[in-house]
């Protein structure tokens, strides 16, 4: 149950991190720019990290732990526009940093 993962992260890693449901793209960018990085499910139940944000091209950077997903076997510094967000992110993501 991901409202919970706050707290299990907090118990078993020590890190501050809270679960919100979220408005889309542009709140996770304006986080991210702020310093804090975000997990984020996709529609089809994996989860990724949001870790950065790319002003020139309005993408997110992202690392996926399973590059297999990928046809050049890489799941590191990824990108996603707002419309791929939109379309693959679950309303809800696990925030990470001293804004969470």
């Amino acid at each position: 149950i991901p409202q919970y993962y706050d707290a299990a992260i907090q118990k078993v890693f020590g890190h501050k991190a809270r679960f919100r449901w979220i408005s889309g793209f542009d709140q996770i960018a304006d986080f991210v720019k702020r310093g804090g990085s975000v997990q984020v499910s996709q529609k089809r139940g994996h989860y990724i990290a949001i870790v950065a944000y790319d002003d020139d091209k309005d993408e997110l950077i992202y690392n996926d732990p399973y590059p297999s997903f990928y046809d050049d076997g890489n799941g590191f510094n990824r990108s996603m526009n707002s419309e791929d967000f939109t379309k693959c992110i679950k309303s809800y993501a696990i925030f990470y940093g001293r804004n969470a």
